[in-house]
């Protein structure tokens, strides 16, 4: 066995057949012909563990932290897996509990399988929790074709929106019927000191 720094290589597999063999830079192809069924087995989940590692990481409602910075804050947050219903929301982190959170630009970057119809800025009192009543409708553009079968929106708003301390701000959009949606969000302010 060859040992890297994270990955362990055998330079011969079970069964005679080198690895230089199998990767023949003649082909460019990977010749699973001179492989037996156990070692086309143990790669296949070598793969899938790799791919179930990437899709945790990244397309299962990943988030950034928070930053503030003096007076600075922004946050940015994914979609958990929105498929099959016609709404995907976007939670933020809790604001802190000592300040208030001055939105006044919120960035998003939406995939989805319908177009997307409306969308709004929400708060609420706990994580995942229904809307306060205040909302700030979003300037989401139409789009009228699908490219490759998924229509792509991005847009920036000028929210200038304030959110109370230890609300959980989030995005909700809905879409034209069913659908599978992707969807990213950036929101960047400033932290207010409340009136005591």
């Amino acid at each position: 066995m060859q040992h890297g720094s994270d990955l362990i290589v055998p330079r011969r597999l079970h069964g005679g057949a080198d690895l230089a063999t199998i990767f023949a830079p003649r082909s460019g192809a990977f010749d699973f012909h001179k492989m037996n069924i156990l070692e086309v087995e143990m790669q296949f989940r070598a793969l899938s563990v790799v791919l179930a590692v990437f899709v945790g990481l990244y397309g299962c409602g990943a988030s950034a932290a928070p930053l503030s910075y003096g007076g600075y804050y922004d946050e940015t947050a994914g979609s958990l897996n929105c498929a099959g219903g016609n709404t995907c929301r976007v939670n933020f982190s809790q604001t802190p509990a000592d300040k208030l959170v001055g939105i006044r630009k919120l960035n998003c970057a939406i995939g989805s399988t319908t177009p997307v119809t409306q969308g709004f800025l929400f708060a609420a009192t706990t994580n995942g929790g229904p809307p306060l009543p205040r909302q700030l409708p979003l300037p989401i553009p139409s789009v009228a074709s699908a490219i490759g079968g998924n229509y792509y929106v991005n847009f920036e708003a000028d929210a200038h929106w304030l959110i109370g301390q230890g609300r959980f701000p989030f995005v909700q959009i809905q879409t034209f019927g069913s659908s599978t949606v992707q969807m990213n969000c950036t929101v960047t302010g400033d932290l207010v000191d409340p009136i005591q």
